[in-house]
């Protein structure tokens, strides 16, 4: 792209971002940290609602006397950036004191959403951490950006958060249930809590699908696994046949929260007509557990033999993505 027509770009996004005003959004219970020289940096699985963080943040940010015009908001996903590299950030600041000269000497906060998008990213987010007067936030997808690379990208001037679906109490005031949730628990309260927690069982706590019908959700949360497991993790570790990915999936979807040892999804894959060695599943539950699909849960003891001789037990990320597959 031309350095023009680049800097015409940046411009008409910067004037649909500061025109435009933020999105309505339900307050997630969720503080993004922040430190001076370092960058906040927001991870987590594919649509847990990592952009609205953001614009929660802002907000809080408006709400401390901050005007927008201090704030600078980039998503490297929009259409209008294809193409963009690394070398093409020196025109954000650019075009952005362009814009407001008078904020050169003023404290400014700059977001850039799915960084991961633009090659050798850290690089621009670490020469932006010493410049003085600017606070930077990034959010990128699991795909890319896990928290170990992070640390070693960024030399230790980033601090971290994992974001995930909606907690159970997100979801009552979502659902408004409660504005707050009460510390002293009636039995009107009980019977909404119970209400809540049968519904949380079925619709789990992806943001998108909290409002749409039950085939549609069905619809999204499947979609959002099959994007996991092809993009997140085939498309990263360069794995060719997704079949074994997809049946250790299957069985992990049937046996949720229940202690699985690599021996015996190994011999369900046997069974199966999948000769995969316990070396390639042990890789692949990692794989899938980078991404934020699953947790994995060790059993709890001192004795790190004792640790090792116990199956651990996996957990989707979110509840409703089991009844969903």
């Amino acid at each position: 792209m031309e350095n023009t027509q680049l800097k015409s770009v940046l411009r008409e996004l910067f004037t649909d971002f500061y025109e435009e005003p933020l999105p309505e959004l339900t307050p997630r219970l969720v503080t993004i940290p922040e430190l001076p020289r370092n960058a906040s940096v927001v991870t987590g699985m594919r649509r847990t609602g990592k952009t609205f963080l953001l614009y929660q943040r802002m907000k809080e940010l408006l709400s401390n006397g901050v005007p927008l015009d201090r704030m600078l908001y980039l998503n490297l996903e929009d259409d209008r950036l294809l193409g963009f590299s690394v070398e093409d950030f020196r025109y954000v600041s650019d075009v952005y004191y362009q814009m407001y000269p008078d904020n050169r000497d003023k404290t400014c906060y700059f977001f850039f959403d799915e960084i991961q998008n633009v090659e050798h990213w850290e690089s621009f987010a670490r020469r932006m951490v010493d410049t003085p007067r600017v606070q930077i936030y990034l959010s990128g997808s699991s795909a890319k950006m896990l928290t170990t690379e992070i640390a070693t990208a960024m030399r230790g001037r980033s601090i971290e958060i994992e974001n995930f679906p909606l907690s159970f109490e997100e979801f009552l005031i979502r659902h408004k249930y409660f504005d707050t949730i009460p510390r002293n628990i009636s039995a009107a309260s009980r019977s909404k809590i119970q209400n809540g927690l049968d519904k949380y069982f079925i619709i789990g706590g992806m943001p998108d699908v909290q409002e749409v019908s039950d085939q549609l959700r069905v619809t999204m949360l499947q979609g959002y696994v099959n994007t996991v497991i092809y993009a997140d993790v085939a498309e990263r570790h360069k794995i060719p046949n997704t079949q074994t990915l997809k049946f250790i999936m299957q069985m992990i979807f049937n046996n949720p929260a229940r202690p699985l040892s690599i021996h015996k999804i190994s011999g369900y894959l046997q069974n199966q007509q999948l000769n995969t060695s316990r070396e390639y599943v042990a890789d692949y539950l990692d794989f899938l557990t980078e991404s934020y699909l699953l947790h994995r849960v060790s059993l709890h003891a001192e004795s790190a033999g004792k640790r090792r001789a116990n199956p651990d037990k996996y957990y989707l990320n979110d509840i409703g993505i089991i009844r969903a597959m």
